[in-house]
C-alpha cells in the first residue's frame, strides 16, 4: 500500500495524468477495448481509416515507482531467422490459446481453423509487437496474416 501512496505522489505520475494527450489516449482506448468486448465485431472489419482514429500517439518518457527516468539499455540482437520467429510465433500462441504446440501447424488458419477470436489475436499481437515492435506497423492487423507462417513471413520481411 506505501508503494502504490509512494506512485500516486510521484510528480511525474502526475504530470502524465494531467496531460490532455494522455487522457485523450486513455479514453480512446476504453472505448475502444468496449467496443471490442460488447459488439463482437471482426477486428479485420474496421478501416484503417477507423483505427487511425482511436490511435493517438503520445510522446510520454517511461518513469519507475521512484520517478527516475528509466535508462535503456544497450542489447545484443541477434539475427532474426525464419526457425525462431516461427518458434516464437508458435510459443505465443500457445500461451494465449492454450493449445499444445504440436496442435499449432504453421499452415492452419488461426481464426478458420483454430477459431482464434479477435480478442486473442489482439492478445497475440500485443504480444508480439513487445517483441517485435520494430517490425510491426502501427496500422498491422494480424487477421492480415491468416496463418503463423503468414506472421512469420511478414516478420521476415526487409
Amino acid at each position: 500500500m506505501a508503494m502504490l501512496a509512494t506512485f500516486l505522489n510521484n510528480e511525474k505520475f502526475n504530470e502524465l495524468i494531467k496531460n490532455k494527450e494522455f487522457q485523450n489516449f486513455l479514453s480512446a482506448q476504453k472505448e475502444l477495448v468496449a467496443d471490442l468486448l460488447i459488439s463482437g465485431f471482426n477486428l479485420s472489419e474496421v478501416s484503417v481509416e477507423e483505427k487511425e482514429m482511436v490511435m493517438v500517439k503520445v510522446p510520454v518518457e517511461p518513469i519507475d515507482l521512484t520517478g527516475e527516468l528509466v535508462k535503456t539499455k544497450a542489447v545484443d540482437v541477434q539475427p532474426l531467422n525464419t526457425d525462431s520467429i516461427l518458434a516464437t510465433v508458435t510459443d505465443i500462441c500457445s500461451e494465449i490459446t492454450g493449445y499444445p504446440k504440436d496442435m499449432l501447424d504453421p499452415g492452419l488458419d488461426l481464426e478458420a481453423d483454430l477459431g482464434i477470436d479477435t480478442v486473442k489475436q489482439i492478445e497475440i499481437l500485443s504480444i508480439l509487437k513487445e517483441k517485435y515492435h520494430h517490425k510491426i506497423e502501427d496500422n498491422f492487423v494480424l487477421s492480415s496474416t491468416p496463418t503463423i507462417n503468414d506472421v512469420t513471413k511478414y516478420l521476415l520481411r526487409a
